[in-house]
């Protein structure tokens, strides 16, 4: 596997939720899911809101506290800038339609919006310095 790569079990809960055998699943750490949610977030031609919802998700996980590798810190301010312009109806349309109905309410006013897309623009900042 290449380096950022995990092999573990998923979730127990997440397994008995869907009524699966217990399974090992590959996928990124977090710091490498970091990296590359703001490498797409920086890169990409219309910025979306759920690399925002997943850099906070990733945030509030724990990711974020290794020093960012040069190609990455360099996309910061880029991926800050198409941050700010993602709206309330983006994020609507795009994350809170397909997540779980108490999360669409929790979600659902721009104030919470706000409030999440600050967080993580102030957590890039902080990476910028």
């Amino acid at each position: 596997m290449d380096d950022g790569h995990l092999l573990e079990p998923v979730d127990a809960d997440l397994m008995r939720t869907y009524e699966l055998y217990p399974i090992l699943a590959q996928h990124y750490s977090r710091e490498a899911a970091f990296r590359q949610k703001i490498g797409a977030l920086s890169r990409r031609t219309v910025p979306q809101a759920r690399d925002i919802f997943d850099l906070k998700l990733l945030l509030d996980g724990g990711a974020g506290r290794e020093t960012l590798p040069a190609d990455v810190a360099v996309e910061i301010p880029r991926a800050i800038e198409n941050a700010i312009t993602i709206g309330f109806d983006e994020f609507s349309g795009q994350v809170r339609a397909y997540l779980a109905a108490d999360y669409q309410e929790y979600y659902g006013s721009r104030k919470v919006w706000e409030m999440l897309k600050q967080q993580v623009v102030s957590a890039l900042e902080q990476h910028h310095r």
